[in-house]
């Protein structure tokens, strides 16, 4: 017995990659699966307690000069603590990932901070 659903005669299964960027953004990118997200990170980062609450950001991170390098990333969020999440799937290692982590990392706690804030306040 099989576990799979019949099909129409002539067709052919057809599988969702979810490794490719726009399913992989609709999975975990949407307010409609935001409880996917969190069971997803909660599995991937060892905190002590449970992420409770997400809220989408925007992927984009904004140019602030014109000649500044513009990136976007997969997935963006912010929990209940206000740790800030970049979600990137990446199929291969590319030689410049680890440099275009930190860049974006480094993206969010420049535009985190606000005039007189304490550095203690940087995303983690």
């Amino acid at each position: 017995m099989s576990d799979q659903a019949p099909r129409a005669a002539g067709t052919a299964a057809r599988r969702i990659d979810p490794t490719v960027d726009c399913v992989f953004q609709t999975l975990l990118g949407s307010e409609a699966n935001l409880n996917l997200l969190r069971h997803f990170l909660s599995s991937m980062v060892p905190f002590p307690d449970p992420i409770e609450a997400l809220t989408l950001l925007n992927p984009y991170n904004p140019k602030q000069f014109r000649e500044d390098k513009y990136g976007i990333v997969d997935v963006k969020a912010r929990d209940e603590l206000k740790r800030i999440y970049q979600i990137e799937i990446q199929t291969t290692l590319r030689a410049g990932l680890p440099s275009r982590m930190v860049y974006h990392q480094a993206k969010i706690c420049a535009t985190s901070l606000s005039e007189g804030a304490d550095y203690d306040l940087l995303p983690r």
